[in-house]
C-alpha cells in the first residue's frame, strides 16, 4: 500500500514521491501528447484531402471522356446514318428516273406504231376513195355516153335553147341566118352563174342581148338523165331553129 508522507507521496517500495516531480511527469505527457496530436493531423489528414481530390478529378475526366466518346459515337452514327439515307434517296431516284426513262420510250413506241396506223389507214382510206371515185366517174361516163347515143343530150341542150330564146328581146339589126355558140356556168340547180358568146356573126349588140337572154332563162331546164349535168355547158343559139 502506497503510504502518504508528509510533503508528498509515498511509493510501493517506500520511497517518497513529491508533488514537484508530479507535476513534471504531467507537464511531459501534456507536451507529448501535444507534439505528437499535430503531427498527425498535418500528415495523415492531407494526405486523405489529396486522394479525394485526385479521384474527383480521375472520375470527371473519365465521364467527360465517356461523354466525349457518346457525343462521338452518336455523331458518326448520323453521318451513317444520313449517307444511308442519301444513297437510298439516290438509288431511289435511280430507279425514278429509269421507270420514267422506260414509260417515256414506250409511249413513243406506242405513239410511232398509232401514227404508223393512222397512216396505213389514212392511204387505205385515200386508195378507197379513189377507186369510188373511179368507179363512179367511169359508171357517170358511162351513163352519159349512153344518154348521148340515145339522143338525151340534144334533146336538153335543145330545151336550153328555147328557153333562152324565149327570154331574148331581139336587137333593131340582125344578121341573117343567125348562130351563136354560147358557154354557160351553171349551178347543180340550173341558175346561170355567167354567160358569155364565144363566137358570133352578129355584132356586140346581138352578143349582149343573148348573154342577157340566157340571164334572164335562168334556171336553166335540167337534163333527163344526171350525168349529161355539167357546170360548164354550150349550146348553139338559133332563133329561127327548131333543133
Amino acid at each position: 500500500m502506497r503510504a502518504q508522507a508528509a510533503n508528498g507521496w509515498v511509493n510501493e517500495w517506500g520511497a517518497p514521491v513529491g508533488g514537484a516531480f508530479l507535476v513534471h511527469v504531467a507537464v511531459a505527457v501534456l507536451a507529448s501528447v501535444t507534439l505528437v496530436m499535430p503531427i498527425r493531423q498535418v500528415i495523415v489528414e492531407p494526405a486523405i484531402i489529396d486522394a479525394e481530390v485526385i479521384d474527383v478529378r480521375v472520375i470527371e475526366a473519365e465521364a467527360r471522356r465517356l461523354r466525349e466518346r457518346h457525343a462521338a459515337e452518336q455523331r458518326a452514327a448520323a453521318m451513317t446514318k444520313a449517307r444511308t439515307v442519301e444513297r437510298e434517296l439516290a438509288a431511289a431516284a435511280a430507279v425514278a428516273a429509269g421507270q420514267a426513262e422506260a414509260r417515256r420510250a414506250r409511249e413513243a413506241e406506242l405513239a410511232k406504231a398509232r401514227l404508223a396506223q393512222l397512216k396505213r389507214e389514212r392511204e387505205a382510206s385515200a386508195q378507197l376513195t379513189r377507186e369510188i371515185d373511179l368507179k363512179q366517174s367511169l359508171a357517170a361516163e358511162e351513163r352519159r355516153t349512153k344518154a348521148l347515143r340515145s339522143g338525151a343530150m340534144a334533146k336538153y341542150m335543145e330545151a336550153i335553147r328555147q328557153k333562152v330564146v324565149r327570154n331574148w328581146i331581139k336587137p333593131a339589126v340582125l344578121p341573117a341566118n343567125l348562130a351563136c355558140v354560147v358557154a354557160v356556168e351553171q349551178l347543180p340547180t340550173g341558175d346561170v352563174v355567167k354567160a358569155e358568146v364565144v363566137s358570133c356573126n352578129g355584132d356586140d349588140t346581138v352578143r349582149r342581148s343573148i348573154e342577157s337572154a340566157v340571164l334572164r332563162a335562168s334556171p336553166l331546164p335540167q337534163p333527163s338523165d344526171r350525168a349529161l349535168w355539167d357546170r360548164r355547158i354550150e349550146f348553139i343559139f338559133k332563133p329561127g331553129s327548131t333543133k
